[in-house]
């Protein structure tokens, strides 16, 4: 909903929605079960207290795979939203160029969060306390505040604009969440899932916190016969987020922009072309996203221990280690840039070089719980980081009569760059990547993967440079890895960076055209350059673990040799060759590395708008669209995971794809109306 006034000198105006959502969310890894769990499993086992079949122990079913179905089935995670967004803009105007705008904006979030289990097992072997029936229950309430006060100074001297703007800004922050968790609901096949009608080991937390940050900030602009354009501008922020000595942060940015198209020489040698804009442009950004109390450590004071042989009730235990003398993260961008019109801009060209820098950048590395830290991982600033590449778009619109028609392409390329870590020689590892000094954030980190041995001789022959067999367990069909390090065995000291794991280009291709009412558009989008670790493909190629196999898995036999696939083995074989041979094929190494690369269909519309001359007659009605859109329609990969396109939320493995929930594929009607 928006509104608006206007009375002499003073303007006001509002807006406001409201936004209610529910959501179910799958349970565990489903499309990663679906594909792991052997087909000699029932899907439904009526003899099970779930009612669903898994692995039994038996030759034919021997696997610790999980049945996705009976996972949706007994348990059941679902989210409850409230949201209501609303802004207040006020502005009064002094003079005609000089006036004061006061903007309010407020957000609230009341959520609901529920998560239960039946009783049943869906693993085998699964552990009683893992398959008993539990019921868990989040609340939480966020809201937030924003205050702005601009004083906007706007005047032309002639051939010279001068804007000036000040502004002071105060924003609050609050949050409070609770989490009831209570066991023992009984074995069905009915269930009262409540927190109080659980009967072992209820547990209860919560927490409450603030945020807040205030802000001065300044920008002046300054434009000549919109021809010359300099625009400067600062900021001071501080953060609540930091601890005092490192609250505040100075941040503050410049621009030149030449309209070349305006010069008379151009106008004169070259009608045809409408705009030609050179730009530069340099400013230092910063970023507080690091939750709230993160420089102090959490204590728990109702600590269980043992001590003389006896359980002590009451004591304390740090949880949380403090994310101790950390700052704002800055980034620092310097951008050129050309912007070119033809023919009454029907052709446009933007291009740009750009190189950001990022300094002391934040993040959360995973630590091991050893060290104390048993909650939120700590925050450090762990170095720079830099992103540096080329921007172009192109674009061609027309319009012939009553047919409009037009045609949209953007290219971006990238190159990541770690530059500095706070510790020299520091790296930091996260399972299959490693992030470290002259190598994009999170690169792959692996063995390099070197075929299958066909023959024995092959075996022999793998030999180092002091003429040491390198793996003599090795037989033919086995995997044959690079000993990088030429010490005459494979281990993770062979690991090697693969630079792989940002995409080196991004792009997208948009079209439209619209001709008497009917409209039509669509968006393609995709990436190159990179590569995925496939961990579902790593889990499924493996025969030393009981589970399913891809649909085109052919290990290497002698009747039908492979140069990609090693043989199978069983684990735990019958003498120690083969016991290390089986472990050395399943090792996850460079062999799970897969292009990347999609191009993908991303959105497709099309509608009519019903004429003037029919919408008119009814009354309030202004106009009618009915439209089809569809999404994620087509996509073109050679990667045989669920979805190229992966979402990963840790920073250190970007490349890396757990199987998560694909992009769904979804088509939508709908109609509009304008009142």
């Amino acid at each position: 909903m928006n509104s608006g006034l206007t009375a002499g000198r003073f303007k006001l105006s509002e807006s406001l929605q409201l936004a209610h959502a529910l959501t179910d969310l799958p349970s565990g890894a489903p499309f990663q079960d679906a594909i792991r769990l052997l087909p000699t499993i029932p899907v439904y086992d009526p003899t099970e207290s779930t009612g669903s079949g898994f692995g039994y122990g038996s030759p034919a079913a021997n696997t610790f795979g999980t049945n996705p179905v009976a996972s949706q089935l007994i348990r059941d995670e679902s989210q409850y939203n409230n949201r209501l967004q609303g802004s207040v803009n006020a502005e009064y105007a002094f003079f005609d160029f000089l006036s004061y705008k006061l903007n309010v904006g407020v957000e609230t979030l009341d959520y609901v969060d529920r998560n239960s289990r039946k009783y049943g097992r869906i693993t085998q072997n699964q552990p009683q306390n893992e398959y008993q029936s539990t019921y868990q229950e989040q609340r939480g309430d966020n809201s937030f505040l924003i205050v702005e006060n601009i004083l906007d100074f706007n005047k032309q001297f002639g051939d010279h604009g001068i804007n000036v703007i000040l502004g002071y800004s105060e924003q609050r922050g609050k949050n409070t969440f609770s989490r009831g968790l209570n066991r023992g609901y009984g074995t069905g096949p009915n269930y009262n899932f409540v927190l109080s009608a659980g009967t072992t080991g209820p547990e209860v937390t919560g927490t409450d916190s603030e945020y807040s940050k205030r802000s001065y900030f300044t920008q002046a602009v300054y434009d000549y016969k919109n021809r010359y354009l300099l625009t400067g501008s600062f900021r001071r922020d501080g953060s609540s987020r930091f601890d005092p000595e490192n609250r505040y942060g100075n941040f503050g940015a410049a621009s030149l922009g030449w309209r070349i198209s305006e010069e008379d020489f151009l106008k004169e040698s070259a009608p045809y072309i409408s705009n030609l804009k050179a730009r530069v442009s340099y400013g230092v950004n910063g970023n507080d996203a690091i939750g709230e109390y993160r420089y102090q450590g959490v204590i728990n004071q109702n600590a269980n221990y043992v001590y003389n042989g006896n359980v002590v009730t009451v004591g304390s235990i740090q949880t949380t280690i403090p994310s101790e003398g950390i700052k704002w993260e800055s980034r620092f961008t310097t951008n050129y840039g050309l912007d070119l019109g033809l023919f009454d801009d029907r052709i446009t060209l933007s291009a740009d070089y750009y190189t950001s820098r990022t300094e002391d950048a934040l993040v959360n590395p995973l630590l091991p719980i050893y060290l104390g830290n048993s909650g939120t991982r700590p925050f450090v600033n762990i170095g720079d980081i830099e992103n540096k590449g080329f921007e172009l778009q192109l674009g061609y619109q027309d319009n012939r009569s009553a047919f409009t028609y037009g045609v949209t392409g953007n290219l971006t390329t990238v190159k990541n760059e770690v530059l500095r870590l706070s510790q020299e020689g520091q790296s930091i590892p996260s399972g299959v990547t490693r992030t470290e000094v002259g190598h994009p954030v999170g690169a792959f980190f692996l063995i390099p993967f070197d075929g299958v041995f066909q023959t024995q001789e092959e075996v022999t022959r793998h030999v180092n440079s002091a003429g040491r067999v390198i793996q003599p367990y090795a037989a033919p069909g086995d995997a044959r890895y690079r000993d990088t390090n030429d010490d005459g065995q494979i281990n993770d000291s062979d690991r090697i960076f693969y630079d792989t794991s940002i995409p080196k280009i991004q792009y997208g291709l948009g079209a439209n055209a619209g001709f008497k009412g009917v409209d039509f558009s669509l968006l393609f989008q995709g990436s190159g350059g990179n590569e995925l670790f496939n961990v579902a493909r790593a889990t499924m190629d493996r025969t030393d673990d009981p589970a399913n196999f891809r649909a085109d898995f052919t290990p290497w036999r002698p009747d039908a040799p492979s140069s990609s696939t090693p043989r199978a083995l069983q684990g735990g074989g019958t003498t120690a060759n083969l016991r290390e041979a089986a472990a050395s094929n399943a090792r996850g190494s460079s062999r799970f590395l897969e292009d990347g690369s999609y191009l993908r269909l991303k959105n497709i519309s099309i509608g009519y708008t019903i004429p003037e001359s029919l919408t008119g007659k009814v009354k309030g009605i202004s106009n009618v669209r009915i439209y089809v859109t569809g999404q994620n329609v087509l996509t073109f990969t050679d990667y045989s995971g669920p979805d190229p396109e992966v979402v990963n939320g840790n920073f250190f493995e970007r490349g890396v794809d757990f199987s998560s929930f694909p992009n769904l594929r979804t088509f939508t009607g709908g109609i509009q109306l304008g009142f």
